[in-house]
């Protein structure tokens, strides 16, 4: 195997992992979506978000392709049982929209360092295709989680004056 060989094999583990992490947000948010009954414009927000998921998916899938692979549906399985879990993790408890809200703020930047390292590994390897999808799904995940920072004041004090009110 040469030291190109091994370049893209990384490339490849990373754009699955960045498949597989995709397929298991999609779970997550599957399950939050009645969470946020409360507030039709983030319940609208996180479908649109919903929608957007499922399309990064599809383009990280494209560029597995595109290197002559193929994603993993055990790793995107065991993805989507984990965002199962995470799901009802929140589900059970009387603050679950800060938790949500929370956890979904961190997953953004995840996926927003996840993307940045492949955009920086693809432009590396000369896999400019890559580089400009990589960049797109970044910046969309940065709209989201910029969103979501705007929302965490607003949950909370939707939580606070819930409690109040118990």
């Amino acid at each position: 195997m040469t030291k190109n060989d091994n370049l893209r094999d990384t490339l490849i583990t990373w754009l699955k992992d960045g498949y597989a992490m995709e397929q298991g947000i999609v779970e997550i948010l599957e399950r939050q979506i009645d969470h946020f009954d409360d507030m039709p414009q983030a319940k609208t927000m996180i479908r649109q978000h919903l929608e957007l998921t499922r399309d990064h998916a599809d383009r990280v899938r494209g560029c597995v392709e595109m290197l002559g692979d193929d994603v993993s549906h055990i790793k995107a399985g065991m993805s989507n049982i984990l965002g199962a879990v995470q799901g009802m993790s929140t589900g059970m408890t009387n603050d679950r929209m800060i938790k949500d809200a929370m956890g979904d703020y961190a997953i953004e930047h995840f996926e927003i360092a996840s993307y940045m390292i492949i955009q920086a590994a693809a432009r590396e390897m000369g896999h400019e295709d890559i580089v400009r999808i990589s960049a797109g799904i970044m910046r969309e995940e940065q709209e989201m989680a910029q969103w979501l920072e705007q929302q965490l004041p607003m949950v909370t004090r939707n939580h606070l004056q819930m409690v109040v009110r118990e």
